[in-house]
């Protein structure tokens, strides 16, 4: 055997070694294989986190202009990666194009200074949609400091920044109600911490910027303990309410100031429960309160009127009665009989009473206005003795009275429903006594007149004016005193509408009002009203007694038997021929029972047990459309209608009235003419 050869056991023992080399590559392998698959993996991994993050990576190689995008980076720019080439330039056209001037510049000045950049922009997807995004990148040099690669991430911020816009939207739009809205608002945190409160907190406890500026939550519920009344029981409640995070809680707070705030509270809270505070809601009720105070007010005067409307009715028919047979009696004697005075006197103390109902009833009327034509001084003259009633004994009334006045066309019970509310209002400004004029003269509008009467026509006017020697007012009262529930007077002595009503009142009746006043000099109101050229003769001259013939038959439907006999009696001596009812009903009877019977004129009350007068018309005129109707009544109109009845078909007449008056309506009914 040679010596180059190898002998047996060389051969075993290289064997041995290739082995051991082969096993080494193998496990070398398994090794490789394990780091290949745990990159893939780790590229698996970092792919989904992108892909849930919406986050892609890019690297671009400045000095070969390689550019690789991660898989994401494609989605995000809505294209897929297997049909796209990256670039630098194709990377830029993705860019929204006004956007791609500000991001070409970040790139810039990070080649050109190493600066890192983070800007937003604007992705134009193939498809046409847009997407916003956050870019970051950063620069690796080489070995000679030369730029080499260009590092970065893009992440699609579009669902984002919509989420953010919406909340933006509903941040400003709940500050937008909050301002909006009629509540102060104030948030405390469970610390007593102001989280939040709205303009109309500041300005209803009057905060001012210096003490906003101290951003002191104590300084700041001092300043408004000390606004508010009773603080004690105040701070007490509210410890409460703090005491008890489940509490809601509504009370009233009174301030310095006389305004009342209504407070209502409720517990801040996740939706988990948790508790982070308390909000406070705030409303200013004063103006609500003076309502419902006027409003009960109101109320009760409308209770009043309706109490005084019963009563009048029955005064009124006992003063139609009164008048009645003192006028009968006085017909029957000559003027020199020694009971005719006596009989007068008492026939003028009726006339003033039922005067006096009517004014009553004249503040529970609710009625358009019935002009007629009126001597203003006589309606003045008529109001003496109820004016004097009013007034106090330390007052003075006096009349100047124009006795060449021209007349007016006026609402007789509007404008004495005006005198007495200025009436009224003089002497509550007049406390320690003084001086009530009121007077009457012809006033010539020119059409060069001061500007304060624009608002009226040239022409003739009867100026009306009533002077006291009060206290006076000022600029600032004078120029709201027409204003509705504007009132200087104290909490309970005034509703603030009777000048306002005043002032619809002129005005319906195309007239004007003045006011002349100062501090310390009394008040003058003016009132201006049209002059009429003619008046017809006085319908309430005294009657004569005269016995007339009139062929006409007359049923009269009365309930009070002291009135129906007088109205009986009176027609009888005209000649009537009269048939006589208690009340509708009886009255519907007895013309059933006599169908043949032929009724001129129906004379009849309104509101009666039974069957009303007004029904009983509406009944009659079925049968009879031409029938002529005349309703008297010791109610008002507006009393009357509010019982729902609707006299509009028909002539009405308010008792208490004097006999002639009563004649010459009927006769005016019967015959279609205006007895003078």
């Amino acid at each position: 055997m040679s010596t180059s050869k190898k002998t047996k056991q060389q051969l075993l023992e290289e064997i041995e070694l290739l082995k051991q080399r082969v096993g080494e590559l193998e496990a070398l392998e398994a090794e490789h294989i394990q780091v290949v698959d745990a990159l893939r993996q780790s590229e698996r991994n970092l792919a989904d986190a992108q892909r849930i993050a919406h986050l892609g990576s890019w690297e671009w190689n400045v000095q070969s202009g390689e550019t690789r995008w991660s898989d994401e980076f494609f989605r995000i720019c809505g294209v897929e990666p297997q049909s796209f080439v990256p670039s630098y330039d194709t990377g830029m056209e993705f860019i929204h194009p006004e956007d791609r001037e500000s991001a070409a510049a970040a790139v810039q000045a990070s080649l050109e200074a190493g600066e890192a950049y983070h800007i937003e922009k604007r992705l134009l997807r193939p498809d046409g949609s847009v997407r916003l995004v956050l870019t970051e990148g950063e620069m690796i040099y080489d070995d000679d400091s030369r730029p080499l690669l260009l590092l970065g991430t893009m992440l699609d911020i579009t669902e984002r920044k919509q989420i953010e816009q919406k909340m933006r939207f509903q941040k400003t739009l709940l500050e937008c109600i909050h301002e909006a809205t009629l509540d102060s608002i104030l948030v405390i945190s469970e610390s007593k911490e102001w989280l939040y409160y709205n303009q109309r907190f500041l300005d209803m406890f009057d905060f001012s910027e210096e003490l906003l500026q101290k951003n002191s939550s104590i300084d700041a519920l001092d300043w408004i303990k000390s606004k508010i009344i009773d603080t004690d029981w105040v701070i007490i409640e509210t410890e409460e309410i703090y005491a008890g995070h489940n509490l809601e809680s509504r009370d009233e707070i009174r301030l310095v100031d006389g305004r009342v705030i209504e407070r209502y509270t409720a517990p801040v809270k996740s939706n988990e429960g948790t508790y982070f505070g308390r909000v406070w809601y705030c409303r200013d009720v004063t103006a609500r309160k003076q309502l419902e105070a006027q409003l009960r007010q109101a109320q009760k005067m409308e209770a009043m009127g309706q109490l005084a409307a019963g009563v009048a009715h029955n005064f009124n028919n006992m003063l139609t009665a009164i008048m009645g047979y003192t006028g009968l009696a006085l017909a029957g004697l000559h003027a020199d009989h020694m009971v005719t005075e006596d009989l007068r006197s008492i026939q003028q103390s009726a006339q003033r009473a039922a005067d006096l109902t009517r004014q009553l009833l004249t503040f529970s009327r609710d009625q358009e206005i019935e002009p007629q034509m009126t001597n203003l001084n006589e309606l003045v003259r008529n109001m003496d003795f109820m004016l004097r009633q009013l007034i106090p004994e330390m007052i003075t009334l006096k009349m100047k009275l124009n006795p060449a006045l021209g007349r007016v066309q006026i609402d007789s019970n509007q404008i004495e429903q005006l005198i007495v509310n200025l009436v009224v209002n003089a002497c509550d400004a007049m406390p320690d006594g003084g001086k009530l004029t009121i007077e009457t003269n012809n006033f010539i509008l020119k059409a060069t007149a001061n500007d304060y009467l624009f608002e009226l026509s040239p022409g003739h006017y009867v100026l009306l004016s009533v002077t006291d020697t009060g206290i006076g007012m000022d600029r600032e009262i004078l120029n709201r005193i027409f204003e509705p529930f504007f009132t200087t007077k104290e909490v309970g002595r005034g509703t603030g509408l009777g000048l306002a009503m005043g002032f619809g009142i002129v005005e319906q009746h195309e007239g004007a009002i003045k006011v002349k006043s100062a501090p310390g000099q009394g008040t003058t109101f003016e009132i201006y009203l049209p002059c009429v050229d003619a008046c017809p003769e006085d319908p309430n001259s005294q009657f004569d007694g005269d016995d007339k013939h009139h062929p006409e038959t007359i049923l009269l439907v009365e309930d009070e038997e002291y009135v129906r006999t007088l109205i009986a009696r009176l027609l009888g001596r005209q000649g009537y021929r009269v048939f006589s009812a208690v009340d509708g009903q009886q009255a519907f009877e007895l013309l059933q029972e006599q169908p043949d019977l032929s009724i001129d004129l129906m004379v009849t009350d309104v509101i009666m047990p039974k069957m009303s007068g007004d029904e009983l018309a509406k009944r009659l005129i079925i049968k009879n459309p031409d029938l002529k109707i005349l309703f008297i009544s010791g109610y008002s109109d507006a009393v009357i209608a509010r019982q729902g009845l609707q006299l509009g078909y028909a002539s009405f007449l308010q008792k208490p009235f004097e006999p002639d008056v009563l004649i010459r309506k009927i006769r005016e009914i019967l015959t279609g003419e205006m007895i003078a």
